[in-house]
């Protein structure tokens, strides 16, 4: 039945490659209508040869379909079946309406390859599974302590929002407090996969209980993270670890219904567009506050439209290459390969004279839209990301490759024998809703930075288990 799915996907992935649009034309509501639709079908054919299968919905691969469909089809579809203008703010998302038909399609090639390489993998079935018991003591200490030197760091301006608000003028947002706030970041994540396994068992029916039973001293550091980084306005931290959170509860715990989840869903897509909203407001009134006073939802489009106006990098992207550049083969990507390095980019740039924005695709984004000079960043797309590199070719390429990965993610945290690919999966997860919108390199570091902290502070034990 699997090999029915694969042809069905892989047809759909032939007649759109047949009916390529032409890379620069005029808006067609009739092409973005088709391609949006189609690709809906498609997902809702994924779900379908799975439901079998789906019993908890905080999966990786649906965050991440959730994210990418948001921020790669939310404006085609509200453009076309709700009628709604792409002109917000003075900022027209379509950037060049002549490009939008083949970015949109370009979007659906690349999701259709990422359902395409997802079937590719069979379940993963284990003749004698292993398992693993941990000691993390070390780990946690370190976490706190990281949290701490962090808070002494990073100074009042940042702690008050400034670096939101434009006020942080001693740039606390960079430097060693930038450091320390990115290890905590990944310590943070792999001790939550860490205490949420060591306490799977102790599950007896009730999830309030069983969360209100875990390690008191991570509890406690997790919520005052929490709740600090959303009144700073920082929404990327404290949602990676929610969300992780989530997943490893669906699937160490008890599996998260479809209704649980659409509930978080949209409550979360509130907490983020008030905080979103507050922190573009230059008041010094705190940024939840601010973010409520001014919230204004005339339809269910508001609650993810600030995480829908990413589209505009993809339109921006294809706009501009290869009409004005050639693709970057790469390069775009360097910056991704040297992050797991401390200042191993600046030392680069020293020594090679290039530019910084050609380290990533969005800092060239950036560049293309403010220049040498920019006053606020424009970040990428999952999408973006590959075509300034390696085209449609790449986008196809990569994606699939992609599927592939997190269909192994989701394996691993079904049948959790080895822990090296439990840690790949438990970070693709915590990348996994914001994903859409970052780069595919974007993980190397964290995933790298938390194999060495496993080695360092924690200590294992693997053992024969049963499922």
């Amino acid at each position: 039945m699997q090999r029915f799915y694969q042809v069905i996907f892989i047809v759909i992935l032939i007649f759109l490659f047949f009916s390529a649009p032409d890379y620069k034309g005029p808006l067609d509501n009739n092409h973005l209508a088709r391609i949006s639709l189609l690709f809906g079908f498609s997902v809702v054919l994924y779900f379908f040869a799975n439901r079998k299968k789906i019993q908890n919905w905080f999966r990786v691969e649906i965050i991440f379909l959730l994210g990418f469909i948001i921020v790669h089809f939310q404006w085609p579809v509200m453009y076309v079946f709700s009628n709604i203008s792409t002109d917000i703010a003075n900022y027209n998302i379509w950037v060049d309406e002549q490009y939008v038909n083949f970015g949109t399609w370009l979007s659906a090639v690349g999701g259709m390859a990422f359902l395409l390489g997802l079937s590719f993998i069979k379940r993963k079935k284990i003749e004698k599974p292993f398992g693993y018991h941990f000691k993390y003591s070390k780990l946690l200490y370190f976490t706190v302590f990281l949290f701490i030197l962090f808070l002494l760091t990073a100074g009042r301006e940042f702690l008050s929002g400034g670096i939101y608000k434009g006020t942080d003028e001693r740039n606390y947002g960079s430097g060693i407090a930038a450091y320390l706030q990115l290890l905590f970041s990944i310590c943070i994540i792999v001790l939550t996969f860490f205490v949420i396994f060591e306490f799977k068992d102790r599950y007896k029916g009730n999830l309030l209980q069983w969360v209100l039973g875990l390690d008191k001293v991570y509890l406690v550091l997790s919520l005052v993270y929490i709740l600090v980084f959303l009144a700073i306005g920082d929404r990327g931290g404290p949602l990676a670890l929610i969300i992780t959170f989530s997943i490893l509860i669906g699937y160490f715990v008890r599996p998260i219904k479809l209704k649980e989840f659409v509930i978080t869903c949209i409550l979360g897509s509130f907490l983020m567009t008030i905080i979103g909203i507050g922190r573009a407001i230059n008041s010094n009134t705190n940024v939840v506050i601010a973010g409520y006073n001014n919230l204004e939802i005339s339809s269910g489009y508001d609650i993810t439209l600030n995480l829908a106006n990413s589209v505009r990098v993809v339109y921006k992207s294809v706009s501009e290459i290869p009409k004005n550049h050639d693709f970057f083969y790469g390069k775009l990507w360097l910056g991704g390969f040297l992050s797991p390095i401390p200042f191993a980019q600046s030392i680069y740039l020293d020594l090679t004279q290039d530019n910084p924005y050609e380290l990533s695709s969005a800092e060239y984004i950036t560049y293309l839209q403010y220049g040498k000079n920019p006053t606020s960043g424009e970040g990428t797309s999952v999408i973006a990301d590959i075509y300034l590199n390696f085209g449609v070719g790449g986008v196809f390429f990569f994606m699939f490759l992609f599927g592939i990965l997190t269909k192994k993610a989701d394996n691993s945290l079904k049948y959790p024998d080895n822990i090296n690919w439990i840690l790949m999966a438990v970070i693709i997860a915590s990348f996994s809703f914001y994903l859409g919108r970052g780069s595919i390199v974007m993980m190397l570091r964290p995933l790298i930075w938390s194999l060495a902290i496993t080695l360092l502070f924690v200590k294992k034990k693997r053992e024969y288990i049963e499922f």
